[in-house]
């Protein structure tokens, strides 16, 4: 099965880069028929982290493996999505970023679909509702923010509806959404950091 990526552009055979204690392979593809579901996180960061101590997060480095595709990128073999090269560049590069929710999800274990089901970057209206799943509700977290250096509670707002993603985006660092009527200066500090 076509696995998405293109590994023998660069590596000659799965013994070149392979760990010794590891099982032999005959060929790259094989690869992803033991990691698959819950072991394809563990590859993809050890890939990741391998390729990004010898290269600079670019397309060009995201295109020397993912096959391009009329602009887009194959970018999870397992659902078999797909992503504009543009924008899976942009994400990737905040789950390595330190700051952003993406770093601090990934240094806490999480792969990115612990929240997307799909690579819909339009999604960020509904991704609220898969926040307070994992961090509670709003009334929740005001409670555990009350005590704050700041002279109101972040999470106990005039908007009790307020999406998460208008101050927390997943992707870029955090934009303190009360700062445009309030002078409270809010910032997001990363407490996962590995």
């Amino acid at each position: 099965a076509d696995s998405g990526f293109q590994c023998a552009s660069c590596h000659e055979k799965p013994s070149d880069v392979l760990q010794s204690k590891h099982i032999q392979v005959q060929d790259f593809h094989s690869c992803f028929s033991c990691h698959i579901e819950d072991k394809e996180f563990k590859l993809s960061n050890t890939l990741h982290s391998a390729h990004f101590t010898h290269m600079d997060i670019d397309n060009a480095a995201c295109v020397s493996c993912h096959i391009e595709e009329n602009g887009t990128i194959r970018v999870d073999t397992k659902n078999n999505f797909t992503a504009d090269t543009e924008s899976a560049l942009t994400a990737f590069k905040s789950f390595y970023q330190t700051g952003t929710l993406a770093n601090s999800h990934k240094n806490a274990g999480l792969s990115c679909d612990a929240c997307h089901k799909a690579y819909d970057y339009d999604e960020a209206d509904s991704m609220s509702s898969k926040c307070v799943n994992c961090h509670g509700s709003y009334e929740e977290l005001a409670k555990i923010t009350e005590d704050t250096e700041y002279d109101a509670n972040p999470h106990k707002s005039h908007y009790p509806t307020l999406a998460c993603t208008k101050c927390h985006s997943a992707h870029s660092q955090f934009q303190d959404f009360c700062s445009k009527c309030h002078q409270w200066n809010y910032s997001w500090k990363q407490k996962v950091n590995k």
